[in-house]
């Protein structure tokens, strides 16, 4: 078992590196949290890993008021407002309801990657340009884990 694309964790590394938080969100299996994280070594890349699994919603559940509760406990642990995260994900039905939940959001395909969402698509690709557009703001993404 292994990252589609190991670049995933070098940009989590070099997120951590200019103080911005990136964090993993995933509606998976306990046994994500148990295998899959110690066996990617994921955790020392990311400041959290968010499984629906560990705490009981989908990343799609919508609250009574618009929020989307998946995320509370990291928004209020961080002092963030869903303005302050970007979401880099492959769940269509996800997009509309994080942007009216506050939260940027770029959508992943078999075209566009969360490498690709990363990177600075105007003649720069050096990794650090991509970052700084994300500076104070939490990118929180789950459409790079993904196995070989």
């Amino acid at each position: 078992m292994k990252l589609l694309d190991q670049a995933i964790l070098d940009f989590a590394f070099m997120f951590r590196e200019t103080d911005t938080l990136v964090a993993i969100a995933t509606d998976n299996m306990d046994t994500f949290t148990r295998w899959t994280v110690a066996a990617l070594e994921l955790a020392p890349a990311f400041d959290a890993i968010i499984n629906s699994a560990d705490i009981g919603y989908l990343k799609t559940d919508v609250g009574r008021d618009g929020s989307l509760p998946f995320f509370a406990n990291y928004l209020a642990e961080h002092d963030l407002q869903p303005s302050d995260c970007v979401l880099i994900d492959d769940g269509e039905r996800l997009g509309p309801l994080a942007r009216s939940a506050g939260f940027g959001y770029r959508l992943v395909t078999p075209h566009r990657t969360v490498i690709d969402h990363l990177q600075v698509r105007v003649g720069q690709s050096h990794p650090l340009e991509s970052i700084r557009q994300f500076k104070n703001r939490v990118a929180i993404f789950e459409g790079g884990v993904e196995f070989k």
